[in-house]
């Protein structure tokens, strides 16, 4: 799990935009010299709590590996996009780290 000072909870703290095949991404500067991330998975990519929670979870392991070389200072949400859903747990990983690459994060 990421810790506390790494997670948003605002929607104010949101900002413009990145999009990928299966990711949508926004990001906003902060003032905390730290990276806090939220991540969303709404009921338009699955009914089931159970599937919507293992898709969440892969995408914070995504990022958990590659913490340390996120850049600091920003506040970052991944949103889920429906086609995450039936796709291997490989291509979203991929997706994922070329869309924070593309969104200057990594």
């Amino acid at each position: 799990m990421l810790p506390k000072e790494h997670r948003l909870k605002r929607d104010q703290d949101l900002g413009g935009g990145v999009s990928g095949r299966f990711f949508y991404l926004k990001r906003y500067p902060n003032q905390l010299g730290v990276s806090r991330f939220a991540f969303v998975v709404g009921s338009k990519v699955s009914k089931s709590a159970v599937l919507r929670n293992k898709i969440r979870r892969r995408m914070r392991e995504v990022v958990r590996l590659r913490l340390p070389s996120v850049r600091m200072g920003m506040d970052i949400a991944v949103v889920a996009k429906p086609e995450v859903r039936t796709v291997s747990s490989l291509d979203a990983r991929q997706d994922l780290e070329r869309l924070l690459k593309r969104a200057n994060i990594l």
